[in-house]
């Protein structure tokens, strides 16, 4: 570095009165940064400016925002409602929040199971954290929208959690101003990274935002104001030789790996990803699920990295179909593993089993070993609560399989998961499988007759599933039902979803159901105060906020597989009486297609 020792804290001086410095006054500095004697840059001269990037300035678009302000104890503001739903695109409602106390929202917020891989859960608590409605009054410790941002980061949901945070301008919030400018930057938002949703970076001396206003100059192309803030970092030791490394590769457009990043940000990762550079899937320790999701979708790591990553993201949900089967059919397997896939897969984690799986089914030519694969790898899905996933991962093979009558011990999983996959025609062709004339298959043949009209209807199927319900309606009335207990548990699910959700009830199926309703049903039953809040809420929109968080957080994040039927139908009642009649029918479906075998019915 040029100049005397007394140079060149006049200049880390000068610098550091940005860091105090109202957002407008930063250029008022500029013509004194030539007699400050400025630093030699450390990466030498700026290029361009990196394309997308806006050109920094004060924040000139957070006035005039005066409605629906609500003012909380602690002195922090919620704005105006902010969402990216609304009642004309899957929101849930303007005003879902405004008659529960904003305490048990937020504690609800923090157990919120948006990370699952059960469709009809995940979907709903999305619908909920994305409306825009007016935040819930009351004193708590943190503002809504933070207490939203950090449940989609934690979920992995990247995209969603950008898009958002992009509509935010915080004031006087660094809580907010941090998850916003996390959110941003995870998301791989270019355009808002130097944008006023990150303007607490012209004024906070936290190390973060010291580092993101250097990247944003370096990003603008002012050269002078880059040189200050980077005297500034090193004369307050908030230099940190990885990122020097990646804003050097800014600077000089280069792509050169930092040896070593000790304690890894958002800001980290936004740097590695802009300048082609992998994302460590180990960095998932200090930044969680957003790392996980973003090392599995980095191209630059390796097949192995990437899968490694999956197997995190997988479980919240946060990984699409075609993004799984690209990592799984990337996978290297010898021909030993490949050979003995069936031995090999219940021994490894879940979506490597499943990748391997896949690939031995893909080099099969034996169709009934085919077969057999598939089977197993939805076998351990189902084990796992992951069938969603299979249904997806193998489901293009498993629509390809011809069943027959030796295939009857299997017919139900497989039709489930096609169902789940998307594939009813393939699913309809399972009934092949079954005996029309064994009475023990009866049960599944009913139970497919009615899940295939809720999953795609015709009149056909329609025609078909009055006739099942009515069968079921029969069971319900028999003191020894055909398939005893399980049965039961399927009567009430199938007649107790379609009364629900306003669907075609036979007549017998009414008292039917009344009676499966008054009985005891192992599983788990939602308590008193849950019911409360769920009767409540049909009236009163102001309820239904909590309603749904309720429910959601009862199911938690394996969704309804293991509650007791009637527990289900409340849950899928609950919703269509509110009248999210598309989150209702989805959670019938899973409630059917996911179902459990019931152990025991006392009072059977």
């Amino acid at each position: 570095m040029t100049g005397s020792r007394a140079d060149w804290f006049h200049a880390a001086a000068v610098a550091a009165a940005i860091l105090i410095l109202p957002p407008g006054a930063a250029g008022q500095v500029a013509a004194s940064r030539a007699a400050a004697g400025a630093p030699t840059p450390l990466g030498g001269n700026l290029a361009a400016p990196l394309p997308g990037m806006p050109p920094q300035g004060p924040d000139s678009g957070a006035a005039g925002r005066k409605s629906a302000i609500q003012v909380r104890s602690l002195g922090s503001v919620d704005g105006p409602p902010i969402g990216l739903l609304d009642t004309a695109n899957g929101g849930l409602g303007g005003d879902i929040w405004q008659d529960t106390p904003r305490a048990r929202i937020e504690d609800l917020f923090n157990r919120l199971p948006l990370a699952t891989p059960v469709v009809s859960v995940h979907m709903v608590a999305r619908r909920l954290v994305l409306t825009t409605a007016d935040a819930p009054v009351g004193d708590a410790p943190h503002a809504f929208m933070s207490v939203r941002l950090r449940a989609l980061l934690d979920a992995g949901m990247l995209e969603d959690a950008g898009n958002l945070a992009a509509k935010v301008t915080p004031k006087d919030d660094p809580e907010l101003a941090r998850l916003v400018a996390d959110s941003i930057l995870f998301a791989g938002r270019d355009r808002e990274v130097c944008a006023p949703a990150t303007n607490t970076r012209l004024a906070s001396s936290d190390p973060f935002w010291v580092r993101l206003r250097a990247f944003c100059y370096a990003a603008g192309g002012d050269a002078g104001a880059l040189d200050l803030t980077r005297a500034v970092m090193q004369a307050q030791k908030l230099d940190n030789r990885g990122f020097e490394v990646l804003l050097d590769d800014v600077v000089t457009h280069r792509a050169t790996p930092p040896q070593n990043i000790s304690e890894p940000d958002s800001l980290d990762v936004f740097l590695l990803r802009a300048l082609g550079l992998p994302v460590d899937p180990a960095w998932s320790q200090a930044l969680g699920r957003p790392a996980s999701v973003l090392a599995m979708r980095d191209v630059n790591d390796t097949p192995g990295q990437r899968l490694q990553a999956a197997e995190d993201a997988v479980r919240a949900g946060a990984a699409g179909l075609s993004e799984l089967a690209m990592i799984a059919d990337a996978q290297t397997f010898t021909p030993d593993q490949l050979g003995a896939a069936d031995s090999i897969a219940p021994g490894l984690p879940f979506l490597a089993g499943q990748s391997l799986l896949r690939q031995a089914v893909r080099d099969a030519t034996d169709p009934e070993l085919k077969k057999t694969l598939i089977f197993q790898a939805l076998t351990l899905a189902h084990d796992a609560n992951m069938l969603s996933v299979a249904a997806q991962l193998q489901g293009s093979a498993a629509s390809a399989v011809m069943p027959d009558r030796s295939d009857r011990a299997q017919a139900g999983l497989m039709a489930s998961a096609l169902m789940l996959g998307g594939r009813a025609e393939a699913a309809a062709r399972w009934y092949n499988a079954f005996d029309l004339n064994d009475p023990a298959d009866q049960p599944s043949i009913h139970l497919l007759q009615v899940e295939l009209n809720l999953v795609a209807p015709n009149p056909a199927r329609a025609f078909e599933a009055q006739g099942a319900l009515s069968w079921f309606a029969g069971q319900a009335n028999n003191p020894q039902p055909t398939g005893g207990d399980e049965t039961m548990s399927l009567a009430l699910l199938a007649l107790g979803t379609y009364d629900a959700l306003g669907l075609a009830v036979p007549p017998e199926g009414r008292a039917a159901l009344a009676r499966l309703k008054s009985l005891p049903w192992p599983g788990r039953a939602p308590t008193a105060d849950v019911l409360s809040r769920i009767a409540g809420a049909r009236n009163d929109a102001g309820r239904r906020g909590d309603a749904v968080l309720s429910i959601l957080d009862f199911m938690g994040a394996g969704g309804p597989a293991m509650l007791a039927p009637d527990a289900a139908v409340t849950f899928v009642k609950g919703l269509a009486l509110m009248g999210y009649t598309g989150a209702a029918h989805d959670l019938a479906v899973d409630a059917l297609l996911l179902h459990r075998a019931t152990r025991s019915t006392s009072a059977l």
